[in-house]
């Protein structure tokens, strides 16, 4: 899977290649912006102040919503304390989405504003001659960016931190399930609300990787055709965010959509179709987003790709570590 390859590279950087410390040092500055900018270029700098304000109460409402949601699933094992809960997980699994966005959408930015403004310096043609060629020069700036103040090393850790929060919330659900004293459910419909939220979490847990590597391989591509700064970096938003809307909704078509009238059309109890979907929605989730990034890394490879060495010097552990 292209997924996990990339985020492998993602997660491990050359610590040892130079253009990478360069970029990642703690305090190091980006290049001053020009003071001619786009209509593109003021659009977007107004949207990333707006997004940027609000990843701090993105963070209190994620766990606002947690808190909220055990206290309401513990106290009602009804159909409407239920529901209730699983219209509050809706919202936080909604939240935890938007904050795969809101990283994405600032190192998409990051990445296409640096690899467009060494071509503007006229040095990106010196860096693709290294021996780690062109690839490799765009992946040293890319995980540079990524890593800078510990940034990639800090977001995963809070995403974690979600993710086990969310791992306790199940266990608070499933022990309101089983001690529930005058449950309204079914056995099958406990279970369903259990495996639901399991593969919630599951999906939630599989988001965030995908979206940055979307992200990165977005803002790289669109740094090649770009002509100035303050376009790549509109154009990037416009590019990274209209790809996560767009994988969103094939998801919600096609799992509450498609996959239902399929399951319909064999006459199973309602419960029994629920559990027969979890699994085929999960991995509708994960391949959409699986097949968009292959996508993304295939059109990348063929712009920069001149031998196939430099694919396998790029995964390779200790390949761009000696490509400068």
């Amino acid at each position: 899977m292209i997924t996990r390859k990339l985020w492998r590279l993602l997660a491990n950087p050359p610590q040892s290649n130079a253009l990478y410390r360069r970029l990642s040092a703690s305090g190091s500055v980006r290049p001053k912006r020009r003071q001619k900018t786009s209509l593109l270029g003021l659009i977007y700098g107004s949207f990333a102040i707006m997004l940027r304000n609000v990843v701090l109460l993105g963070v209190v409402y994620i766990g606002f919503l947690i808190v909220l949601l055990s206290v309401v699933v513990a106290a009602n094992a009804t159909p409407t304390g239920t529901d209730t809960g699983m219209g509050l997980l809706f919202l936080l699994i909604s939240a935890i989405i938007f904050s795969g966005i809101i990283y994405g959408t600032d190192w998409t930015i990051a990445i296409a504003d640096a690899l467009t403004h060494e071509r503007e310096r006229g040095t990106y043609d010196l860096l693709s001659l290294c021996p780690a060629g062109p690839l490799g020069a765009n992946w040293s700036i890319s995980l540079g960016l990524l890593h800078r103040d510990n940034l990639f090393t800090q977001r995963y850790n809070r995403h974690l931190l979600v993710i086990r929060l969310l791992l306790i919330f199940a266990g608070v659900t499933t022990l309101s399930v089983i001690f529930a004293a005058n449950s309204a459910f079914t056995f099958a419909e406990n279970l369903v609300i259990i495996l639901s939220l399991l593969a919630f979490i599951a999906a939630a847990y599989l988001d965030y990787p995908q979206s940055i590597i979307t992200a990165t391989l977005i803002g790289m591509f669109t740094a090649l055709y770009a002509p100035r700064r303050s376009d790549a970096q509109a154009v990037a938003v416009i590019g990274f965010v209209g790809a996560q809307i767009g994988i969103y909704l094939t998801v919600v078509v096609v799992n509450f959509s498609v996959l239902p009238t399929i399951v319909s059309a064999f006459a199973v109890e309602s419960a029994t179709g629920e559990l027969l979907l979890l699994i085929p929605r999960l991995l509708v989730f994960f391949l959409t987003r699986e097949a968009v990034i292959v996508l993304l890394w295939q059109a990348l490879n063929n712009l920069l790709v001149s031998d196939a060495s430099e694919v396998e010097r790029l995964f390779d552990p200790g390949g761009l570590a000696s490509g400068f």
